[in-house]
């Protein structure tokens, strides 16, 4: 097969990432995966960090990889979701993607074996990176999640920590209308007798995950209390502290402090596990562009904040940095199976720091809820609606903030290339 033919026939299977199905074990079930290795005589000698959440998997997942790559100089592979260009990202060793040849070649040899064992999308591609990465002899893995946690595909595992990154509202039929039932989800990566990192989260979720894991007979490591730092934004850099360990004045890359909870969430797991901590690695890894995460180029800020929570964050985050000029136009697409009541609650409470919000419909995997968000915004007069964002007048003069969803980075990202020529 062909890269082509081999996509277009992974993508041709059934596909939650388009449209979800019934959230029970009959329809998610990671023991699919390890029936599946296990068949084909493939052992995983990696060690694996799982990592679940709501906001910030990504970013932390990123990190993580790279801190541990660049301090163990060992094979070490990442396994993300969704991409935003191309199906290859999400299936990284070294900080290099999957070459289109060897998609392709995994692809043809496993191909019949994924109605055998009733593959999905997601399942299907799990598997081939699984195999990609034991085939690389890759050390450690770093495996996120992509939904909730317990019946995902990835929790196959038994990995040597989990980490849960914060837990907020998001798809909420699916996982649950309370943060304590979103985050019985989340914990469901929590394995007996293996140590487990959390992130600042709310009162319900915290205390979900510690009844989680101390069922589980796992220790539970909560980073507020285990951490402190000091970020000063004027100069772009943080203090860390640790019980044993002082960082001071490091210089980091982003403006946002979201990426530096998540930086500090992924140095603490590296920590707990190996140990040690080597400040020029630190250093190099603080200063990594993350994709389309507050990534600015000219007068185009780009952020795949997604959930009411990371949008409100984000928005903080712009003022607080004193991120563009007085002229803010916000660009938002998001999906419709979204929580799109809680991001219009947001929206209308950052009104002001936009001259323009324009909502705007795009092509996805799943439907478009721009209409739908602007139906709810109506009142707001600087809120206006566009069926398709190629037909808008970009204004040199304002300073474009692009939010909402991961789909609609790549299409924007061309248009504003587009506008600045």
């Amino acid at each position: 097969m062909t890269y082509e033919e081999a996509l277009s026939f992974i993508t041709g299977l059934i596909n939650y990432e388009k449209k979800f199905a019934q959230y029970n074990e009959e329809n998610y079930n990671p023991e699919k995966i390890s029936h599946a290795l296990n068949s084909e005589n493939i052992s995983l000698k990696a060690k694996i960090f799982h990592i679940a959440g709501t906001k910030g998997k990504g970013s932390t997942s990123i990190y993580l990889a790279e801190l541990i790559y660049r301090h163990s100089g060992e094979s070490t592979a990442l396994y993300t979701s969704p991409h935003i260009d191309k199906i290859n990202e999400r299936i990284v060793v070294n900080g290099v993607a999957i070459s289109d040849n060897e998609f392709a070649e995994l692809i043809t040899e496993y191909k019949d074996k994924f109605a055998f064992y009733g593959f999905t999308f997601f399942e299907a591609l799990t598997f081939i990176a699984m195999v990609y990465f034991e085939r690389k002899e890759c050390k450690y893995i770093v495996l996120e999640t992509g939904l909730g946690g317990r019946l995902d595909a990835t929790n196959f595992c038994k990995p040597v920590l989990s980490i849960i990154t914060p837990i907020s509202f998001d798809h909420t039929d699916i996982l649950g209308k309370t943060l304590s039932k979103i985050a019985y989800e989340k914990a469901g990566i929590i394995k007996e007798n293996t140590p487990v990192l959390s992130a600042k989260q709310k009162f319900e979720a915290l205390r979900t995950l510690k009844e989680d894991a101390f069922k589980k007979n796992s220790l539970f490591f909560y980073l507020p209390e285990i951490v402190n730092y000091r970020i000063d934004r004027k100069n772009k850099i943080v203090d860390i502290n640790f019980k044993d360990i002082s960082f001071k004045g490091l210089k980091f890359y982003l403006p946002s402090d979201v990426f530096i909870d998540n930086f500090i969430l992924s140095l603490i797991a590296f920590k707990l596990h190996f140990n040690e901590l080597n400040r020029k690695v630190i250093e190099n890894v603080l200063q990594i562009d993350l994709p389309f995460r507050m990534k600015l180029k000219e007068n185009f800020l780009f952020d795949v904040a997604h959930n009411d929570d990371s949008i409100e964050k984000l928005f903080k985050n712009i003022k607080a940095y004193g991120v563009g000029g007085e002229r803010k136009v916000l660009l938002f697409g998001i999906l419709r199976d979204k929580e799109l009541k809680r991001i219009a609650k947001v929206i209308k409470k950052y009104r002001k720091m936009f001259e323009k919000i324009v909502l705007f419909d795009f092509e996805a995997i799943r439907n478009s809820g721009s209409k739908e968000l602007f139906d709810l915004l109506k009142p707001i007069k600087n809120v206006e609606y566009v069926k398709d964002l190629k037909n808008f007048n970009f204004d040199e003069n304002s300073f474009y903030v692009i939010t909402g969803s991961f789909y609609i980075m790549k299409y924007v990202e061309i248009l504003a290339q587009k506008f600045r020529k």
